[in-house]
């Protein structure tokens, strides 16, 4: 299918002119593309991508549920002063047991756990020495990051202000979702090898201080 990648490209706040976007490794689940920007000489890369609609009936609601966790994620920061909690990430980590997490995987998604769980003895996301590596990497760039969620990411009182405006629902329950729609963002970091906000909060040990929120 062709897609009109410039329209695409002109709904994100990114700097510079289109030059290509390519269908970027076969995945299972989205289809993801390369795309290339320039901007005063110097290109800048992208991934874009599409969400399988047969998999995500409904994006808007997936997208609420993104915000709300980043939200939860930014306001615990804020609270600590506006950096991680290393020694809090290590603890959680070393405490992790990943076995249960693929009783509960398979509870949740059924036979299609089998080749999360497989791909993870290849993957290690979960390892604590990879995650310590990792945790180090995020705290050298934590202002970057922050900087880019806040960018990127709207909050949810300027959400909520304009669902307002127009009388939409505001939250879940009033949208009458059923079941636990938190839980299923968390099992989006066992889908593949890719970094996602769901890894960035596992990575921070907040995983579920979002869920008892």
């Amino acid at each position: 299918m062709n897609y009109d990648f410039c329209k695409i490209i002109s709904n994100f706040k990114l700097k510079g002119e289109l030059v290509s976007c390519e269908r970027y490794g076969e995945g299972h689940i989205n289809e993801t593309y390369l795309a290339v920007l320039e901007n005063k000489g110097v290109q800048t890369k992208y991934i874009v991508q599409k969400i399988n609609k047969n998999l995500f009936k409904d994006v808007d609601k997936l997208m609420n549920n993104i915000r709300l966790v980043t939200e939860h994620a930014r306001k615990k920061i804020a609270e600590r002063g506006g950096n991680p909690d290393r020694e809090k990430a290590l603890k959680y980590v070393k405490a992790f047991d990943y076995g249960k997490h693929a009783e509960k995987l398979r509870a949740f998604i059924g036979k299609g756990a089998d080749a999360m769980i497989a791909n993870e003895k290849t993957e290690g996301k979960y390892d604590a020495a990879k995650h310590a590596a990792r945790l180090e990497a995020i705290l050298g760039k934590w202002k970057d990051i922050i900087s880019i969620i806040e960018e990127e990411i709207p909050l949810k009182s300027q959400i909520n202000g304009i669902l307002g405006k127009i009388g939409a629902p505001e939250t879940i329950e009033e949208l009458g979702i059923e079941g636990d729609i938190y839980r299923v963002f968390g099992f989006t970091k066992d889908i593949r090898d890719k970094y996602v906000l769901s890894r960035l909060l596992w990575d921070l040990g907040e995983t579920e201080n979002v869920f008892r929120s």
